[in-house]
């Protein structure tokens, strides 16, 4: 479907809710479109967080504040990066919601409803970044009846860029990815997250749930797979914590990461990763081996990439 103009010939209808799907068709709803949008936008957004990565490397104080703890660290460029990509897409798409880390770290009500919803994580991996390490990227996910339908992960940087579209492909740089192959788990790497946590009880309870796992799943797939676990080689040997859920669930897509399995993430964090993976060939699955909910608040997730989604 191309992006149309609106006619005057259609009848807008006097409610909220009908007003904004009537508004869409008018639009015209063209997902290549909002893709191409949001890479865009993520660009110049990357912009801003190279110029904060150069300013806070040089700083000899950074002006950090602290969410939760003091290892889920924030700094302003989340929120400029955050504001940034809000009031450009709101230029583009006025009828549209939005959902953002920094807007739900204020207390503000969010809440996922049918309605054509962006979904942004500003700066996935934020402690990465303010310790220089390279490894943070921008997530956008474009949700629409709840459903994903546009992904992309933006590696600002080195310029990776990691996209999909519902039921086409997921791409790096326009080259097709495919998720792994690999079927023994003895030689699987696999990618996990503590959180933003790091006290002993919490670690300690990481590692009894990831050991607990096998016994907790009914799924079919996850059962399946999960038997298969060596833990204790897994952790000893196989387990690579980078810190971007985003990131990292683009290393299951691109087949770098065998699987990735982490709790209590976020809509945020994931949306835009988990059509990624989805189109690469990979599942994303909960305890049961059913779809993840992406609205629960704090939820298991494992991404299994050898087991084909068809």
């Amino acid at each position: 479907m191309n992006h149309v103009a609106p006619s005057t010939n259609v009848r807008i209808v006097k409610c909220g809710d009908k007003l904004r799907i009537m508004s869409m068709l008018l639009e015209g709803i063209n997902f290549e479109y909002y893709l191409t949008v949001a890479v865009d936008l993520a660009k110049k957004a990357g912009e801003i967080c190279r110029d904060g990565a150069a300013v806070l490397k040089s700083a000899e104080t950074k002006e950090i504040h602290t969410k939760s703890t003091p290892i889920d660290l924030v700094t302003e460029y989340d929120r400029k990066v955050e504001e940034f990509l809000f009031n450009e897409l709101r230029k583009k798409f006025p009828h549209h919601k939005f959902i953002g880390e920094e807007t739900a770290s204020d207390m503000q009500k969010v809440e996922l409803t049918s309605d054509a919803t962006w979904v942004i994580d500003p700066i996935d991996g934020t402690m990465n970044f303010v310790h220089s390490f390279p490894y943070s990227a921008i997530s956008i996910g474009f949700m629409l009846n709840k459903k994903l339908e546009v992904g992309l992960v933006y590696h600002f940087a080195n310029g990776d860029t990691y996209t999909a579209l519902r039921g086409k492909g997921a791409y790096l740089n326009g080259e097709k990815m495919e998720v792994s192959h690999q079927e023994d788990f003895a030689q699987a790497l696999i990618g996990s997250e503590l959180g933003s946590h790091r006290d002993m009880a919490i670690v300690r309870t990481f590692l009894q749930n990831f050991e607990k796992v096998q016994s907790a799943t009914h799924g079919y797939y996850a059962n399946k797979i999960i038997q298969k676990l060596n833990i204790k080689q897994i952790i000893n040997r196989r387990l690579r914590l980078l810190g971007s859920a985003a990131l990292n669930m683009c290393q299951v897509a691109r087949g770098s990461f065998d699987a990735y399995y982490e709790f209590g993430i976020h809509i945020w964090d994931i949306a835009a990763g988990t059509l990624i993976v989805q189109e690469a060939g990979g599942i994303v699955i909960d305890p049961s081996g059913e779809p993840i909910d992406l609205w629960r608040e704090e939820f298991y997730a494992l991404l299994l990439s050898q087991w084909r989604s068809n």
